[in-house]
């Protein structure tokens, strides 16, 4: 990554900022500046009111990392929940910024964000979940009105139309899947810069889903070959490739044998893998045993339970396939094994005693992390896929067959990142007579999370 981005800016005056961007030229370099002092007075890390006049020189998509820290100003302003300094935007309200640029795109997108903002909390609905924004006309319609005036003021922005769609979603899924085919076709390359909307590409309706073919193979063999554990015991669902496999795989096989006797297993899914990963993680499994001095540590190589599936072809992004094939196969898990599941990332690590959390989430059908207030403006972040519990009753099992079939229409697109956040979206939308609960109520004593440092093994393990 170039090394001048930065998620709140670095303010004037930064030498080592500037020296790697002296040979771009000095218009481009200032244009650089000013994007970055638009960032220090969003995220309020300074209060310095640059030269935002340079703002209109951005005219088109050209120079990739414009286009970067452009798109990523919005993307920044959600993932601090929309609580910033929006009286900064105004600062840059009367520069004539050309239509046709990202700078351009990236002040509608925030006038919109803000004006989500204010409404959402006019209403109340900071805290809301999912359930209260979905079919609330009174949010919809003001919500709709409040995107009137905003597309009239960036009459040439395409995130308009990614806008609206996101409105309409509260309302009609059929009429949504219909606006965001058309606002993916209107955003063109644009959507491969804004990480925030690629689920919008893999917002399907249901007769869409309805109508494609399920991809997963058929691994009821392997499954049948998992050891029955009695009706009391719990499963952990993985999926990955042989990478994320040999990076993640020994924290999992360190912490399986105590998993074991809390009647906790895990089973991982390995992507395109050939049986020797399997075998390697049942002697790590055995050789920690003995290193920690296991009487017995040969019965641990079966602490984890590991089989092999198949990357069918038509793959849009492998990436999206190997976190998503836990739910593409949960339909047989679920019905081979008969016992729970939580479904979870394999990047994560334990760091709480696990069994009250379990037990918790025996009271639910389904349940993951929820998201509240103006967030669940995305559908795809409505539901977030990290953690989901499946209890294994009639509900839950029909929960999963909704999300694999979704899977399985979008597998195919490109971008095609949170599809898995989509499929969940659509799922509960399905089974309103479920018992759904929301991880996100025990935290901060929630037992898996992710550590930050999960970015720096991946780029440095081959």
């Amino acid at each position: 990554m170039d090394p001048a981005i930065r998620a709140g800016g670095l303010g004037r005056g930064s030498e080592s900022w500037l020296a790697p961007h002296l040979t771009m030229g000095a218009s481009l370099v200032m244009s650089i500046q000013a994007i970055e002092d638009l960032q220090s007075g969003l995220f309020g890390t300074c209060n310095y009111a640059g030269d935002f006049s340079k703002l209109a020189e951005i005219r088109d998509f050209s120079n990739r990392s414009i286009t970067y820290r452009c798109l990523r100003i919005p993307h920044a302003a959600v993932n601090k929940h929309l609580n910033v300094e929006w009286s900064a935007l105004d600062q840059i309200s009367s520069i004539d910024i050309p239509p046709g640029g990202p700078m351009y795109e990236a002040r509608a997108y925030l006038d919109h964000l803000r004006s989500w903002k204010m409404l959402s909390s006019s209403l109340g609905l900071q805290s809301a979940l999912p359930t209260d924004m979905v079919s609330n006309e009174g949010l919809i319609g003001e919500a709709l009105s409040a995107w009137q005036r905003i597309s009239t003021k960036h009459p040439h922005a395409r995130v308009n139309s990614l806008q609206r769609a996101k409105y309409i979603s509260l309302r009609s899924r059929s009429e949504a899947a219909a606006e965001f085919a058309g606002a993916v076709a209107e955003a063109g390359e644009m959507l491969n810069s804004l990480m925030l909307d690629f689920g919008a590409a893999t917002y399907f309706s249901a007769q869409e889903v309805e109508g494609s073919n399920n991809i997963a193979a058929d691994i009821s063999q392997q499954l049948a070959g998992v050891r029955d554990r009695g009706p009391h015991y719990r499963y952990l669902l993985f999926s990955a490739d042989r990478k994320f496999l040999r990076i993640y795989g020994g924290h999992w096989a360190y912490i399986a044998p105590y998993l074991d006797l809390m009647g906790v297993r895990p089973l991982i899914l390995i992507c395109d893998g050939d049986g020797s990963e399997a075998d390697a993680l049942a002697d790590l499994t055995e050789h920690l045993a003995a290193y920690r001095g296991s009487a017995n540590p040969r019965r641990h190589r079966m602490s984890i339970e590991t089989i092999n599936v198949p990357t069918t072809e038509g793959i849009g992004e492998l990436k999206t396939f190997y976190a998503s094939a836990r739910y593409l196969y949960l339909p047989q898990v679920l019905r081979c094994i008969g016992n729970p599941v939580l479904v979870t990332d394999i990047d994560m690590t334990l760091r709480e005693p696990i069994l009250p959390f379990l037990d918790a989430m025996e009271g639910f059908d389904f349940s993951c992390t929820t998201t509240t207030g103006a967030l669940n403006l995305y559908p795809w972040r409505r539901y977030m896929a990290g953690s989901a519990w499946f209890k294994n009753t009639d509900a839950a099992r029909r929960i999963a067959d909704d999300i694999s079939q979704y899977i399985s229409k979008g597998i195919a697109r490109r971008p095609s990142w949170t599809l898995d956040q989509n499929a969940i979206a659509y799922a509960v939308e399905r089974n309103p007579s479920a018992k759904i609960g929301n991880v996100g109520d025990y935290a901060p004593r929630r037992p898996i999370m992710q550590d930050s440092i999960r970015s720096f093994y991946e780029r440095n393990i081959p």
